[in-house]
């Protein structure tokens, strides 16, 4: 058998080559994909959303904190159950708005968050909205319709409405007939 002239003995092949770039090519491509899925996977637990609501709040304190980040936070009121409640903001826009309205009853477009690792606070303000307490007869008449539908059924019951509703508010006895009339 004879031996390969000295040159071609470390000489590598083209095929050689091939599978040498395609080892790398394999694990560079296996090493992305691990990063990506981690980094997936954080993204989703920080950002995703577990709960988005409105709550109709008062706005107590609105102020920045930090040098670098800069995180905006606060407490507000809570109108239903009276509680205060620690919150953060991430969006300008609602953060303009929140400076303004320090003191005023508003509505705050809230986020919980699975996962934050940008703040403390389990609730995030996405935006505000007016608080509008529109009573009118589209709203409350049916409602009003139905109670008062319920009430006829004991006599006691109706004249005592009927004096206190007759004494502190009259208005409200016109609405209360428009129902007995429909």
């Amino acid at each position: 058998m004879a031996l390969p002239a000295p040159d071609s003995m470390f000489m590598l092949t083209y095929t050689d080559v091939l599978r040498g770039l395609c080892m790398k090519f394999k694990f560079i491509f296996t090493l992305l994909l691990i990063v990506s899925a981690i980094y997936g996977l954080f993204y989703g637990l920080t950002n995703w959303s577990l709960h988005k609501g409105e709550t109709a709040a008062r706005l107590e304190e609105f102020a920045s904190t930090g040098s670098w980040p800069v995180r905006y936070v606060g407490i507000y009121t809570n109108l239903l159950t009276g509680e205060k409640q620690e919150f953060s903001v991430h969006d300008p826009i609602a953060r303009a708005q929140l400076e303004d309205s320090v003191g005023q009853e508003l509505v705050l477009l809230t986020e919980d968050h699975f996962l934050s690792l940008w703040n403390s606070h389990a609730h995030s303000v996405r935006g505000v909205q007016e608080l509008e307490l529109e009573l009118g007869n589209h709203n409350v008449s049916d409602g009003l319709c139905r109670l008062v539908d319920i009430v006829r059924r004991s006599a006691p019951m109706v004249d005592v409405i009927k004096s206190r509703v007759e004494q502190y508010d009259p208005e409200l006895l016109e609405l209360i007939r428009q129902c007995i009339n429909e």
